[in-house]
C-alpha cells in the first residue's frame, strides 16, 4: 500500500512541477465491456485465422529494428471477402488507391506509408488482405 500511495504522490508531484492545471489520478482499472462481433469483424477474424493455418504471419519493426507488430496476410475468399466489405467505408473516407493497376482499400486513410496499416488489395482476380497486431515494444524481445 505505501508502495501504491507513494506512487500516486510522485505522480502528483510530477504534475505540479511540470505546471499542470490537473492533477493527476489513478487509473482507471475497470474493465472495458465487450460486445458481440459485427459481420465485419467476422470476416477480420476469418482472415487472421487464414493467414495463421497458411503461413501468413510475420512481425513487422519500426526503423529502430525493434519488433512491433504482428502482421497477419490473408489470401483467397477470406480476402476477397473483407476486400468487397472494405468498399463502403473506404469510398466514405477517401481510402481507395489504385498503383498499377492494382486496388487498395484500407480501414483508415493512409498517412505516410502502410505501416501499421490495415488493408486490402485485388490485382487481377487475386486478393490480399494485411491486418497488424499491434504489441509494442514486448514482442520484439
Amino acid at each position: 500500500m505505501r508502495v501504491v500511495t507513494a506512487a500516486l504522490m510522485a505522480l502528483t508531484t510530477a504534475a505540479c512541477a511540470t505546471g499542470g492545471e490537473e492533477t493527476a489520478r489513478p487509473p482507471d482499472l475497470t474493465p472495458v465491456p465487450g460486445r458481440p462481433l459485427t459481420p465485419t469483424a467476422r470476416l477480420a477474424v476469418a482472415c487472421v485465422d487464414q493467414a495463421q493455418t497458411s503461413g501468413g504471419v510475420d512481425m513487422i519493426a519500426e526503423d529502430d529494428g525493434e519488433g512491433r507488430m504482428i502482421r497477419f496476410t490473408c489470401t483467397g475468399a477470406p480476402a476477397e471477402a473483407l476486400f468487397a466489405a472494405l468498399e463502403p467505408r473506404s469510398t466514405a473516407i477517401g481510402s481507395e488507391w489504385v498503383e498499377g493497376g492494382v486496388v487498395h482499400r484500407s480501414t483508415e486513410r493512409m498517412q505516410e506509408n502502410l505501416y501499421g496499416l490495415d488493408f486490402c488489395r485485388r490485382d487481377g482476380a487475386a486478393h490480399a488482405c494485411v491486418l497488424n497486431l499491434n504489441l509494442g515494444a514486448f514482442i520484439g524481445q
